[in-house]
């Protein structure tokens, strides 16, 4: 059961460095940076609907829900999902109410299809 903290907020401009950092732990062999994340959200298609949730303690992302869609195959009904969870507080219902919070907010496209990331190497996605 997550903490009573735990409300995912929506990302802005001051979480792309502790976005990159929480991803970097958890994908230390595919590391991104800020600068390429901010290029990819710059450079966007605007038919694609992104939005990231983040949660945070003492300043410090933990957790992340994201929903996007891949524009190499658009359809306005099909959406991708990624969950990042710090390894302390995996296995603790953290990416369990990120998933329900993004089928939350994927209701209202009425999506045909959810496709979510998953590293091969990480067992509990």
């Amino acid at each position: 059961m997550p903490a009573n903290d735990f409300v995912l907020r929506p990302f802005d401009e001051k979480d792309y460095e502790g976005f990159v950092s929480l991803k970097n732990l958890l994908y230390p062999d595919h590391p991104g940076s800020v600068a390429n994340l901010r290029h990819n959200d710059k450079t966007r298609e605007k038919k694609i609907r992104h939005r990231n949730w983040v949660w945070e303690r003492d300043g410090k992302i933990l957790s992340s829900a994201i929903h996007t869609q891949f524009a190499e195959s658009f359809h306005p009904q099909r959406f991708v999902i990624e969950i990042y969870v710090h390894p302390e507080f995996q296995g603790k219902g953290y990416g369990a109410a990120c998933y329900d919070h993004l089928l939350q907010k994927l209701e209202k496209f009425d999506p045909i299809k959810i496709t979510c990331i998953v590293h091969e190497p990480h067992k509990r996605g």
